[in-house]
C-alpha cells in the first residue's frame, strides 16, 4: 500500500504568520497554490482512508459465517488452513442458540501467513469481531446487516499494520447481492503504519453508500497525524462518485497555514485565511 500523504509534509509544514499593523497578528494569505496543493492531499487522504475502511470492513466477513448457521450457545475454538498459504486460529462465543449474533457475541481470528485469495494480502495478527447488536444474514438473497465492533491488534495486511478499533454497520439490502450497500464507520482512534509512516486518525466517522444504481456516495470527517513529518490536518468530505475522482461534492481541509480551504467539486476552491468564517478568495480550478 502506498504511504499516505505522500507529498503533504513538503506542502503544509510550518504555520506562517505576518503581522498585521494596527490590529496585532493574522495569518498570511493562503496562496492559490497552497490551497490546490492542501485539497488535492486531502482528497488523496480521504480517498485512502475510504479505501482501507471499506476494506477493513471485509475482516468481518468470517462473522458471516456464524450468522447464517444455526450455532448453539457456548464458545469454542478451532484452527485451519487458509485456502492459498498459511493457517488461522479462532475462538467465539455465543450467548444465544439460533441463527444471528446478539450483542456482546464475538469471534477472534488470528492469521499466520494467511493467503485466502489469489493476489490477496498476506495477512497476520489478531481480529476481534464483536456483535454491538443482533446481526442479520441471508446470503441466499445477499442482505445481511452486521453492526460489528472490530478490535485490531498488530493486525497485518501485507506491510501494512493497524491497531485500533473501529465500530461499523455494514448493511446490505441487495437481491442475489445487487443492490444497495452501506457501510457506516466510527473509530475514536485508529493507526496505520507503513514502512515509512505512521498516521493516526482520530474523531473518525464514515458513511459509505452504493445504490441500486451504482451511484457511490460518501460523507467522511477526521482528524489526521503522520509521523515523522508531524503533519496535521482535518478534513470533512460530502462526495459523489468515485472517492479517488469524485463528479460532485465537497472537500473541506483546515490547518492550512492557520486557515481553511473549501474545494467544491470540479473546480471551484474557496480560501478562508484565519479561519474566520469569511472568504478571503475564490478561484476556479481544478484540484
Amino acid at each position: 500500500m502506498k504511504p499516505l500523504f505522500r507529498n503533504l509534509a513538503a506542502i503544509i509544514s510550518t504555520a506562517l504568520l505576518a503581522a498585521c499593523g494596527g490590529g496585532g497578528d493574522a495569518p498570511f494569505p493562503i496562496s492559490n497554490v497552497q490551497a490546490v496543493n492542501a485539497l488535492s492531499n486531502a482528497k488523496s487522504a480521504n480517498a485512502t482512508l475510504i479505501t482501507q475502511w471499506v476494506s477493513l470492513s471485509n475482516a468481518a466477513n468470517p462473522i458471516l459465517a456464524l450468522t447464517a448457521a444455526s450455532w448453539p450457545s457456548g464458545s469454542g475454538s478451532s484452527s485451519a488452513f487458509c485456502t492459498l498459504a498459511g493457517t488461522y486460529s479462532y475462538a467465539y462465543s455465543k450467548a444465544f442458540s439460533g441463527l444471528g449474533l446478539s450483542t456482546g457475541d464475538y469471534y477472534s481470528v488470528t492469521y499466520s501467513g494467511c493467503v485466502q485469495t489469489i493476489g490477496g494480502p498476506v495477512l497476520r495478527g489478531n481480529v476481534i469481531i464483536s456483535a454491538t447488536s443482533e446481526t442479520f444474514t441471508n446470503q441466499s438473497a445477499g442482505a445481511f446487516s452486521l453492526p460489528v465492533s472490530l478490535q485490531f491488534n498488530d493486525y497485518r495486511e501485507d506491510a501494512t499494520n493497524y491497531n485500533g478499533a473501529v465500530n461499523y454497520s455494514t448493511n446490505s439490502v441487495g437481491k442475489n447481492g445487487v443492490g444497495s450497500e452501506d457501510v457506516v464507520a466510527s473509530s475514536g482512534s485508529l493507526t496505520v503504519t507503513t514502512a515509512n509512516s505512521t498516521t493516526s486518525y482520530s474523531n473518525a466517522a464514515m458513511v459509505y453508500s452504493v445504490l441500486a444504481s451504482g451511484t457511490t456516495t460518501s460523507g467522511t470527517a477526521f482528524d489526521v497525524y503522520v509521523s515523522p513529518s508531524g503533519t496535521q490536518m482535518s478534513v470533512n468530505a460530502s462526495l459523489v462518485g468515485a472517492p479517488s475522482a469524485p463528479s460532485s461534492g465537497s472537500v473541506t481541509v483546515s490547518n492550512v497555514f492557520g486557515g481553511r480551504v473549501i474545494g467544491t467539486f470540479p473546480n471551484q476552491i474557496q480560501i478562508d485565511d484565519g479561519n474566520d468564517g469569511f472568504i478571503d478568495a475564490t478561484l476556479v480550478q481544478a484540484f
